[in-house]
């Protein structure tokens, strides 16, 4: 069994202000911002032995970054994946033995 549990994971990404747009190109200094965004924010599900389970959403929905998540390839910010009892994050190597 796969069970994930409030499941979130965030990024840091540098916005751009562009409030003075304009027609004429000129040199000037552009301010930019950091902003933190989830990409995927409190999910939780089971998955049973035998179950087959799809993941639908729209562009930008978080889809690849969950399953990068269950893959190992990317750690979680908050939350929990449990497979067969074993915490992925901690005993990585148990659960994909399972």
């Amino acid at each position: 069994m796969i069970e994930v549990d409030k499941l979130c994971k965030s990024f840091t990404r540098v916005v751009k202000d562009d409030k003075n747009k304009s027609s004429i190109r000129k040199l000037k200094k552009i301010k930019t911002k950091k902003e933190e965004f989830f990409a995927v924010n409190n999910v939780s599900f089971k998955v049973i032995e035998g179950e087959i389970v799809g993941i639908l959403g729209p562009n930008g929905a978080g889809k690849t970054t969950l399953l990068r998540m269950l893959g190992g390839i990317l750690t979680p910010t908050s939350g929990s994946i449990n497979v067969s009892g074993y915490d992925y994050s901690i005993d990585r190597n148990s659960a994909k033995k399972k």
